[in-house]
């Protein structure tokens, strides 16, 4: 084949019997993501290639948490746009338990979090190993619930002494779960 540019009588270029085309390879994996175009196993694809992923259970789209799918181009340059799928988190515990709870993970799907009612101090850092009635055990759910919720521990629900000096009228009252 000729390879040879030649300036042409009227101004333009000749072209080579053969133009190379770039093509793309083969995406590199994504994590927690599972690849569902088959053809984008193989190495050579065209530009603008298209590569649907799902998120696995437990994810979901990066900053799009009602998106579990996501497709990836194959760009001019010979290189993929990006795309991720982060874990699913769960909402925080009621603000009663702050400070009380420990978690494997913090928030995030499958992490664990537990109170344990035999510890004062709570300064235990791994799970209980036994679910007993002295501790209170959740776990994130791919769907971005916890799997139950914490109990006040029983020593923890104190009593305390009636303010001093109250005037007649003052009123006083609870939140639920609280007492005087």
């Amino acid at each position: 084949t000729n390879n040879t540019l030649t300036c042409m009588e009227d101004g333009l270029w000749s072209f080579p019997e053969a133009l190379c085309e770039l093509r793309c390879p083969v995406p590199p994996p994504v994590p927690n993501a599972v690849l569902q175009t088959k053809r984008c196993n193989e190495t050579g694809l065209k530009v603008g290639t298209l590569c649907k992923y799902k998120c696995k259970p437990g994810y979901h789209v990066a900053n799009k948490p009602k998106r579990r799918a996501f497709k990836r181009q194959c760009t001019e340059d010979g290189r993929w746009l990006e795309g991720s799928c982060e874990p699913v988190t769960c909402p925080p515990p009621p603000s009663v338990f702050h400070g009380m709870y420990q978690c494997t993970d913090g928030f995030k799907f499958d992490s664990t979090c537990w109170i344990d009612c035999n510890r004062a101090n709570n300064t235990l850092r791994q799970p209980p190993c036994k679910q007993g009635l002295s501790t209170n055990v959740i776990r994130c759910r791919k769907d971005g619930n916890w799997t139950g919720s914490f109990r006040l521990c029983p020593q923890l629900k104190g009593q305390c002494s009636l303010p001093q000096n109250l005037h007649p009228s003052i009123r006083v009252s609870c939140k639920k779960g609280h007492g005087i």
